[in-house]
């Protein structure tokens, strides 16, 4: 993501609280999701992001990740080298991936 420009509240009318940017988003040449893993992944990604507030342990479990089992979801989390008591929004893409290999393993 790159800043091309800021946008003074002033250009809007009404004007807000706050100024504004125009940004530009460069798609990446390659996936950073492998293929085997998207069906792991995406579900993984979409339980830890339903329930934001929640640790990303107890999002996952009250998801049924790995049936719903804590102790299998924390042994995972682990494994990833992801403290269970992170929040999902603060995981990087790389880190999801290694969460998703771990339960892809099993």
């Amino acid at each position: 993501m790159e800043r091309v420009a800021k946008v003074p509240k002033g250009a809007f009318l009404p004007p807000p609280t706050v100024d504004s940017a125009v940004v530009r988003l460069t798609m990446r040449p390659e996936l950073q999701v492998p293929a085997a893993l998207r069906d792991t992944f995406f579900p993984l990604v979409h339980a830890a992001f339903g329930q934001r507030r929640k640790t990303l342990e107890n999002a996952l479990v009250n998801a049924g990740i790995l049936g719903g089992e804590r102790a299998a979801v924390a042994a995972a989390l682990r494994a990833a080298g992801i403290d269970p008591s992170r929040r999902g929004e603060t995981l990087s893409i790389e880190e999801y991936v290694r969460v998703a290999e771990q339960i892809a393993a099993g």
